[in-house]
């Protein structure tokens, strides 16, 4: 699935995001094998026009043809699309409660069998 920014604002919360740094093309720049992982100082890749203040970050993008829009506070690790909550996960990972109660019921029947023999 295709991972893409459509606009990345870095902006000063008191001010609005309409009045922010477009960061599009510095963000869309970290991008490998469709994962944006950055886990560091966002003034780093991003310029800072808002030198002393609190600031957030803005993403609008698509992941697999869906849009989406996420938050990040300032130097808050970004991973997506993993934190968008709908990445596929291993057969093993989906079904662990499945196993657990199968497991459980097992164990249940065979307590069962041994306190009423």
């Amino acid at each position: 699935m295709e991972l893409k920014i459509v606009k990345a604002i870095y902006y000063n919360p008191n001010i609005g995001s309409e009045n922010g740094t477009d960061v599009t093309a510095e963000l869309s720049a970290e991008i490998r094998e469709e994962v944006l992982f950055y886990n560091g100082t966002y003034n780093r890749i991003f310029p800072d026009h808002f030198k002393g203040t609190y600031k957030k970050l803005k993403i609008v993008g698509h992941y697999g043809g869906k849009p989406f829009t996420k938050f990040y506070n300032e130097n808050e690790k970004i991973n997506l699309p993993n934190d968008l909550g709908n990445t596929k996960k291993r057969w093993w990972e989906r079904t662990w409660v499945q196993i657990l109660v199968i497991v459980g019921s097992v164990a249940s029947i065979i307590s069962l069998y041994f306190v009423l023999k």
